[in-house]
Formats: structure tokens, sequence, C-alpha cells
């Protein structure tokens, strides 16, 4: 449990931090990639 909350985390501080940029496709794909993996 610990693990998938750490990884949820991630994938927020990474999609939040790419949307600040201006860039929601990049963010999309990315969060995409991390989840699945």
């Amino acid at each position: 449990m610990m693990g998938n909350r750490a990884l949820l985390m991630n994938f927020m501080e990474k999609f939040l931090e790419t949307v600040r940029f201006g860039n929601n496709d990049f963010a999309v794909i990315a969060g995409y990639g991390d989840v699945v993996i």
C-alpha cells in the first residue's frame, strides 16, 4: 500500500509540475506511462 501511495504521489508531482509549464498533452502521456509501468 505504501508503495502504491508513493507512486501516486510521484505521479501527481510530475503531472502538476508539467501542467504548470503549460504542456498538458505531455503531462497526460508521461503520467499514463508511469501508471502503466
